[in-house]
């Protein structure tokens, strides 16, 4: 029974090394078969010296190489993090270890019987394992990526079960070596099994934010693709109607030389004015985005004042642009329609140097203006801004000065 608890809590901890890593490393592109041989491999190696007696610091030092090269592996981690992951790790197991055996002996079970292979030593595997869990995903959600889905709504469920965990194992603990009650190898079973459902239980969770994650950006990517064929069929009438007009264009020029009036030359501005405006800014991404949002804001009365200089590719997918532009622009054409139109004014300045994209957007705005509900695809939340910027280990400022509203966020390349 003790051999099997010692493989149970190994193949558990070879999953919160793996929530350990994903809280801070993005994943690399590796198969199911790739990921399971390396954590395969690792677990193989521990659980022959956890069978083995007297290697607590050898099966330490195997942890540490085991995390630093897991991480250097699976996940987009560089030689000197994979090394402080593999310290980190390990202090925290060391501790997590003194933090169980302290609550044990506080029960009154003596530390010889904690050493040795019996139920105590069992018992003792799996509440450290089950405090070893807490601390793993309380670690996650305060050092949460964009490649987790981790938060607080996650732990909520977990922790009561977590807590039950841990009480049931030091109370049975308690009552079979210190009062002197029967001991029954199902104590151990119902342990493993509340240590494992936390397991399920983040696994779930998780699931579930990811896949409502995705829904999301499905349809942030419908609406894109929409936005983008709206941008190639503008770009194509612009075309036409340029094609179109220089014929008379060069009439009324004519006419102009002949006759010396301006009459001619208004009627070639006109025609020059009347050609739809299509935004390009190298960048095919920003500039249907933003050939989306002139529209709208022409419609508003509101003018946009542009400073981009981007490459043809960014480190930022197409949803995260569409987060940030789409969100602080509706929020700023919003803002500049409770002014008068001589007023309506927005600046947006978007460039990138080097690994860092930085964005800045800023607007007029009246002290009583109230934002409106959003629509299904625009205005996210600034919250959601800085979600999309954090996930690029960005730094957002908001800042309301003057009577001017300014977001300033700047991104860096993972």
């Amino acid at each position: 029974m003790y051999y099997f608890i010692e493989i149970a809590c190994v193949i558990a901890e070879m999953w919160m090394v793996h929530m350990f890593l994903e809280s801070l490393y993005a994943k690399r592109k590796c198969s199911i078969l790739q990921t399971l041989g390396v954590y395969g491999i690792f677990g193989a190696i521990i659980t022959v010296l956890s069978l083995l007696p007297n290697m607590s610091f050898v099966r330490l030092a195997v942890t540490f190489i085991g995390i630093w090269s897991t991480a250097l592996v699976l996940f987009k981690a560089r030689v000197i993090q994979g090394l402080l992951s593999g310290v980190a790790y390990c202090a925290i197991v060391a501790v997590n270890d003194v933090i169980s055996t302290v609550c044990f002996q506080l029960c009154g079970v003596s530390s010889d019987a904690l050493m040795s292979s019996n139920p105590a030593r069992a018992m003792l595997l799996i509440v450290a394992h089950v405090f070893l869990f807490g601390i793993i995903v309380i670690l996650g959600i305060i050092n949460r990526k964009s490649n987790t889905k981790m938060s607080v709504r996650v732990l909520l469920p977990v922790l009561p079960c977590w807590a039950i965990s841990i009480l049931l194992g030091l109370v049975f603990t308690w009552q079979c070596l210190v009062l002197g009650y029967e001991w029954h190898p199902l104590f151990l079973v119902v342990l493993i099994g509340l240590l494992y459902t936390n397991i399920i239980m983040i696994y779930f969770t998780n699931k579930t934010s990811e896949q409502a994650q995705l829904k999301k950006d499905f349809e942030i990517a419908e609406h894109h693709y929409a936005m983008q064929q709206e941008y190639y069929d503008q770009l194509r009438v612009q075309q036409e109607e340029t094609r179109a007009l220089w014929h008379d264009i060069s009439k009324y020029l004519r006419a102009s030389q002949i006759d010396k009036s301006d009459e001619a030359l208004q009627e070639v501005q006109q025609m020059l004015d009347s050609i739809s405006q299509v935004v390009d800014v190298n960048n095919r991404v920003v500039s249907v985005i933003l050939n989306e949002y002139f529209q709208v804001a022409k419609d508003a009365a509101v003018s946009i004042d542009l400073d981009v200089l981007v490459p043809a590719e960014l480190f930022v997918t197409a949803a995260d642009l569409y987060v940030l532009l789409g969100n602080t622009l509706d929020n700023a054409i919003e803002a500049c329609m409770e002014l008068p139109k001589e007023q309506r004014r927005i600046t947006l300045k978007l460039k990138k140097h080097n690994s860092m994209l930085y964005y800045e957007i800023s607007n007029p705005y009246d002290e009583k203006h109230l934002h409106r509900a959003r629509g299904n695809y625009h205005g996210f939340g600034l919250k959601n801004v800085a979600k999309c910027v954090e996930k690029y280990r960005g730094k957002l400022e908001v800042t309301k000065s003057n009577g001017i509203f300014r977001v300033v966020a700047h991104m860096n390349s993972l």
